[in-house]
């Protein structure tokens, strides 16, 4: 507190005006920061929702246009069936070209009715099993589309066979294993019942890799670090980052929100440890009505990522509030200064130096503000002292005049000189010491002459006094004399009666 006291105006100004803007910024940027961040949160929120909505919508468009591609298949079976053409090859090249209507296709195919297409069993030909059953299946592999007709026991009753075949509708199967080329693969099918002329020959299909959907759902990367996943109507793991948890059924924190999701097609979040830490789990059903499923994206996204724009909009806000702030305090620096600094420290200056007797002119006359009022207030004082100094040295000349005057007549005085009246002009204030001066010198010379007559009066008396006891000296003298003589006669009248006397 005693180092502010000592403190120059212009500093205590910066520092208070400092720490006030400096908390009123750090109150109002606090505030601004919890609702941003609030603000933004909820944004990442509904940023989380909306990437997995479009993840769901992307999804649902490429399986749609794998289910149109199954639809026109069906449909172009169906029509070469009903007009009579019964040719398998013409069937298989209907087939092939439908592999590349998505990226997801792994296989497209055709699996007839027992004796349902042509009507015979055909050994040997191409796309007929070795007992002659047509059953065409177009793969994809290494880059090449192969023929491998579908040999699998029980095929009739598998999914991908039976969901059309019973229902007359399109049908999404759950995820399974099929062994082809050597390897099993995971998949899952798209299919839909070929029917001609009210007749049901086959099912056809297209056969979707899990392993790409996964590889493709991987490379979605929410907010950076999070993960997408899907999920069958059933709840298995249709895609995951894990090849091992693949068709297996959903085992993590949340099970009844994930049922609750697929049943009611609304959307649903889960608060749960992940693999690195807290996450939001989001789980987005996939309504697929055509094919009459719902499956379920499932986002996660790590709690810190979705508060990552929060704490990176609060940088931010407190970069920029600090660099206001610095801006605000520097700007009030460079006007305090300005305005109220150097004004004050050179009038400061100015009035030491003329509370010390140096001449000085007093800046700032001509402002108009407070500097200017205390400027003409301080040029009042500095008038009044040079007045006052002028006074003083006029009245010290004066006096120095009074007192040479006075002294030099004095000493004359001392000398003898009763003239020596001052005829000097006084000032009017010395003007009663010079006149009391003059009649002083007038009485004392009165005084003197009176002494002086007095002087020759009392010399005349002595004179006389003198000359009378000279006389009374010569008298008293002869009386000595004459009583001398006296005396003697009686002496010697004296001495013949003692003889006398002394005789008796």
């Amino acid at each position: 507190m005693l180092s502010f006291r000592r403190l120059m105006i212009a500093p205590k100004l910066l520092t208070i005006a400092g720490v006030l803007i400096a908390s009123l910024f750090v109150a109002g940027f606090a505030v601004v920061i919890v609702q941003a961040s609030n603000s933004v949160s909820g944004l990442s929120q509904d940023s989380a929702d909306a990437q997995a909505d479009a993840i769901s919508k992307q999804l649902a468009g490429e399986i749609g246009t794998v289910d149109a591609t199954v639809r026109s298949m069906s449909a172009s079976l169906a029509t070469l069936h009903r007009t009579g053409v019964r040719d398998r090859d013409i069937a298989m090249s209907a087939l092939k070209p439908n592999i590349d209507a998505s990226p997801l296709a792994l296989a497209s195919w055709f699996f007839e009715e027992p004796l349902g297409f042509d009507g015979q069993a055909a050994p040997g030909r191409s796309g007929s099993t070795p007992g002659g059953a047509f059953m065409p299946y177009w793969i994809k592999r290494d880059g090449q589309i192969l023929m491998e007709p579908n040999v699998e026991a029980g095929l009739y009753s598998a999914d991908y066979y039976k969901l059309s075949r019973e229902s007359g509708k399109a049908a999404l199967t759950e995820p399974y294993t099929y062994e082809t080329g050597g390897k099993t693969i995971t998949m899952t099918s798209v299919t839909y019942p070929v029917v001609s002329s009210g007749k049901v020959i086959g099912v056809a299909g297209i056969d979707i890799a899990l392993t790409d959907i996964s590889t493709h759902l991987n490379q979605i990367k929410p907010f950076g670090t999070g993960r997408v996943m899907l999920l069958s109507q059933s709840a298995l793991w249709v895609a995951h980052p894990d090849a091992a948890a693949r068709m297996k059924p959903y085992a993590d924190a949340g099970a009844d929100a994930v049922k609750q999701a697929l049943a009611t097609g609304e959307t649903e979040r889960i608060a749960m440890q992940g693999p690195d830490g807290d996450i939001i789990r989001t789980i987005r059903p996939l309504r697929l009505p055509a094919l009459n499923a719902t499956w379920a994206v499932v986002m996660d996204v790590p709690v810190a990522a979705l508060g990552a724009p929060a704490k990176h909009l609060a940088w931010q806000l407190v970069l920029v509030g600090v660099l206001v702030l610095a801006a605000v305090i520097a700007g009030l620096f460079y006007a305090v200064r300005a305005i109220v600094g150097r004004p004050l420290g050179a009038l400061s200056v100015t009035v030491d130096r003329l509370a010390r007797g140096e001449a000085q002119s007093l800046p700032y006359l001509e402002r108009e503000d407070e500097i200017g009022t205390l400027a003409r207030a301080s040029e009042v004082f500095r008038q009044a002292s040079e007045d006052r100094a002028k006074a003083d040295a006029l009245a010290a000349a004066e006096q120095k005049q009074v007192v040479d005057t006075v002294s030099d007549h004095l000493e004359a005085l001392a000398g003898g000189d009763l003239t020596t009246e001052i005829d000097a002009a006084f000032p009017p204030a010395y003007a009663a010491l010079k006149s009391n001066f003059n009649k002083a010198l007038g009485a004392l010379r009165g005084l003197i002459g009176k002494v002086t007559e007095s002087a020759a009066t009392i010399r005349t008396g002595s004179h006389e006094i003198a000359g009378a006891s000279e006389d009374l000296a010569r008298r008293t003298e002869a009386s000595a004399a004459s009583l001398e003589e006296t005396s003697a006669a009686v002496t010697q009248i004296d001495e013949p009666t003692k003889l006398a006397d002394t005789v008796a």
